[in-house]
């Protein structure tokens, strides 16, 4: 095993969930199922692995807004997956300081164990595409309510 654990994609997760809405639809009916699953919440976390491979490895900050833009666009897809079978209530968290982890500090020895540049320049750019989609997606989807908790902040501070 490496060192970094092995995940589950953001796809194979909306495909476990697409099983589970079909199972619901078999046992409860298409219109219980859809009240049961607008009345769920959706915690949403995604960014950290997104990040942590391609910045661990020799990442080039000039893919930034093309590599960030996929991961957003990803989500977004995702997002409007489950609103289309009854997903109203989102919670998400941002990215939390990625480049201040130990295993970027110590990728900075120049900079005496600071914070990594590139890896804290990307997670700010991903949150900051995250609050402006959610705010499109609030006022195209009709009843898309969200909380998005910002642990970048929480933990920066």
């Amino acid at each position: 095993m490496g060192l970094i654990p092995d995940f589950i994609g953001l796809n194979t997760q909306l495909s476990y969930f697409k099983n589970v809405e079909k199972q619901l639809r078999h046992k409860l009916g298409d219109g219980e199922a859809y009240t049961f699953l607008s009345k769920a919440v959706y915690l949403i976390s995604i960014g950290t692995n997104d990040y942590y491979t391609p910045l661990m490895k020799n990442y080039s900050s000039t893919q930034d807004d093309e590599y960030v833009g996929m991961v957003i666009g990803n989500l977004t897809d995702v997002i409007r997956e489950i609103y289309k079978v009854g997903g109203r209530k989102f919670g998400f968290a941002n990215v939390l300081p990625l480049g201040c982890l130990p295993s970027f500090r110590i990728k900075n020895p120049e900079n005496s164990g600071a914070c990594m540049k590139e890896a804290m320049s990307l997670v700010r750019s991903h949150n900051k595409e995250l609050a402006k989609v959610l705010l499109k997606l609030k006022s195209q989807l009709q009843g898309f309510k969200y909380s998005n908790a910002d642990f970048y902040t929480y933990i920066r501070n």
